[in-house]
C-alpha cells in the first residue's frame, strides 16, 4: 500500500481588494398631495348663493312681482270703470263686481265690498223766526206815503194794490229780501238810493223808483211769497208809470223822482 504524504500547508485565500456595496443615502421619490387623486371642483354658487337657495328666492320675486302687477292692472280698470259711471246704483255695481271675492259658506269670512243700498239722509228741522205781515190795502190803494230825507222834500211813493208796474230791465232787482209791509219795502228802496247816490248819478247803477211787496192774497199760488220785496227801475214818463195786473204784488212807484 502506497503511502501518500501530507503538507500542513493549506491554501489561504487570496488577499485582493473586494467591492463592497455602497453605502450611499438611497433616493426615495416625492409626489406632492393629490397628485394621483381626482381634482377636487369647487362648489357651484349663482349671485353668491348655492344653486338650491337662489332658485327659490328667484320663485319668490318673481311671484311678488307678477302679483303686483296683476293688481295695479286690476286697480286701474276699477277706476277707469268708476269714473265711466254717471249713476250712484251703477258705481256701486261696478265697485262690487271689480273688488268682491268669491262666495264663502264659512261664517267666519268677512266682505269689504261697499254697499249699494241707498244711504240713509238724515234731516234736522230748524224753526226760523216769525213776522207779523202788515198789509194796508185795500183801504192804502192810491194813496201817497212819504219818507223823509233829511232836510230835503220828503220822497213820496204812491201806492197801489194788486198791481206792478213794468221792469226796464228786463226783471233784474236791486232789492230782493223780506219785509213785513209795503211801507218797509219802500223804506229799503230809499236806503239803496241814499247809499248808491254817487254810483246811481254816475249811471253804474241803476234807480229805484218802483217796488212789489208780496201780499197774502193767493197763497196757494206756487209763485207767491208772502213779504217778499221786490225793488226796481220801472220806466217814469210825463204821462205816468205803466201800470200791470199783478194780483200777486201790492206795489209803489216813486212819483217826485229826482237827483239826491
Amino acid at each position: 500500500m502506497s503511502h501518500y504524504q501530507y503538507s500542513d500547508l493549506e491554501v489561504v485565500p487570496g488577499r485582493a481588494p473586494e467591492v463592497v456595496p455602497g453605502s450611499a443615502p438611497e433616493v426615495v421619490p416625492y409626489y406632492k398631495e393629490n397628485t394621483y387623486n381626482t381634482p377636487l371642483e369647487k362648489p357651484r354658487r349663482i349671485c353668491g348663493l348655492n344653486p338650491k337657495t337662489f332658485w327659490i328666492v328667484f320663485g319668490v320675486c318673481t311671484v311678488l312681482i307678477v302679483g303686483g302687477i296683476a293688481g295695479g292692472v286690476a286697480g286701474a280698470l276699477a277706476s277707469r270703470n268708476n269714473s265711466s259711471s254717471n249713476s250712484p246704483d251703477d258705481s256701486a255695481d261696478t265697485r262690487t263686481s271689480s273688488t268682491s271675492p268669491a262666495p264663502s259658506s264659512s261664517p267666519s269670512s268677512t266682505s269689504t265690498t261697499p254697499s249699494a243700498s241707498t244711504p240713509t239722509l238724515s234731516t234736522t228741522t230748524v224753526v226760523l223766526p216769525t213776522a207779523t205781515l202788515l198789509r194796508d190795502c185795500p183801504s192804502s190803494n192810491g194813496t201817497v206815503y212819504d219818507v223823509s230825507f233829511g232836510s230835503t222834500e220828503p220822497l213820496s211813493f204812491r201806492k197801489f194794490c194788486n198791481a206792478g208796474f213794468r221792469h226796464v230791465l228786463n226783471g233784474i232787482d236791486v232789492i230782493n229780501a223780506p219785509t213785513t209791509s209795503l211801507n218797509g219795502c219802500i223804506n229799503a228802496c230809499v236806503d239803496y238810493n241814499d247809499k248808491n247816490k254817487t254810483a246811481i248819478a254816475s249811471g253804474d247803477n241803476q234807480t229805484c223808483n218802483a217796488v212789489c211787496w208780496r201780499n197774502t192774497d193767493y197763497l196757494d199760488n206756487i209763485n207767491q211769497i208772502p213779504g217778499q220785496c221786490f225793488a226796481y227801475t220801472t220806466l217814469n214818463t210825463s204821462s205816468g208809470f205803466v201800470v200791470t195786473d199783478e194780483v200777486l204784488c201790492d206795489s209803489a212807484a216813486w212819483i217826485n223822482q229826482r237827483d239826491l
